[in-house]
C-alpha cells in the first residue's frame, strides 16, 4: 500500500515492527493449534526471537511446528536450517530454525533497507523446546534400559551371534563387558 505523495515513510524500526507484529500474530495462532505456547524474547531490533514451549500433552513434533510457522508467515528456512528436519541444536536441548520472512511487507522492507549489495532481510529466530519424550534420557533411564536389554538378550544373543558371525559376537561381547563395568560403577556411586 503506497502512502500519498509527500507523506513521510515510517522509520525502518517502525516498519520492521509492523512486519514482526504480523508474523507474531500468525505464528502464535499456529503454535497454539500445534499445542505450544509461543513467547518473544530478545530486543526485536534485528530479528524476532521466538521460543515455543510444549503446552499440552499431545503437541506436534518440533519439526512439524517449525514447518507450520514457516508456511503461515510465508517464509523460507535459511541455509543454516536446511533441511527443516535438521535444526540447529541449542543449549538445553532446544532446536532452532531461522526463517526469513518473504511476504509482501517483508519484501517491501527489504528493498527499502538495501545498502550497497547487502539488503536486510527480516527473519524469525525460532527456538523450540522439545516434547518431554524426545528429550535425552537421564542416566538412570539409560541404566534401567541397559539392565532390561541384558535380561532380554542373555540367553538368545550368544547362540545366535556365535552361529552367524563370530566377529559380531566379539564386538557385542566386548561392548557388553564395558557396559556392565559402567553399570557397576554407576550403582556403586549411587548406592545408599
Amino acid at each position: 500500500m503506497n502512502a500519498p505523495l509527500g507523506t513521510p515513510l515510517p522509520s525502518i524500526p517502525t516498519r520492521l515492527g509492523r512486519v514482526y507484529d504480523i508474523a507474531l500474530v500468525q505464528a502464535r495462532a499456529t503454535a497454539r493449534t500445534h499445542g505450544y505456547a509461543l513467547a518473544v524474547h530478545g530486543s526485536q531490533l534485528r530479528d524476532l526471537d521466538l521460543i515455543a514451549v510444549p503446552w499440552v500433552e499431545e503437541c506436534s513434533p518440533p519439526v512439524v511446528l517449525a514447518e507450520a510457522i514457516r508456511s503461515v508467515v510465508r517464509g523460507v528456512f535459511t541455509t543454516k536450517a536446511t533441511p527443516p528436519d535438521a535444526p540447529t541444536e541449542r543449549p538445553h536441548g532446544r532446536l532452532g530454525w531461522a526463517i526469513m520472512l518473504m511476504g509482501e511487507d517483508a519484501r517491501a522492507l527489504t528493498s527499502v533497507t538495501a545498502v550497497g549489495e547487502r539488503a536486510f532481510h527480516p527473519y524469525l529466530d525460532l527456538s523450540v523446546v522439545p516434547r518431554a519424550e524426545s528429550r535425552p534420557p537421564s542416566v538412570d533411564a539409560l541404566v534401567k534400559a541397559a539392565h532390561e536389554f541384558f535380561e532380554a538378550t542373555a540367553a538368545l544373543t550368544p547362540k545366535v551371534l556365535r552361529e552367524r558371525d563370530s566377529a559380531a559376537w566379539d564386538r557385542f561381547d566386548t561392548a557388553s563387558v564395558q557396559l556392565r563395568r559402567v553399570l557397576a560403577l554407576h550403582e556403586q556411586e549411587n548406592a545408599p
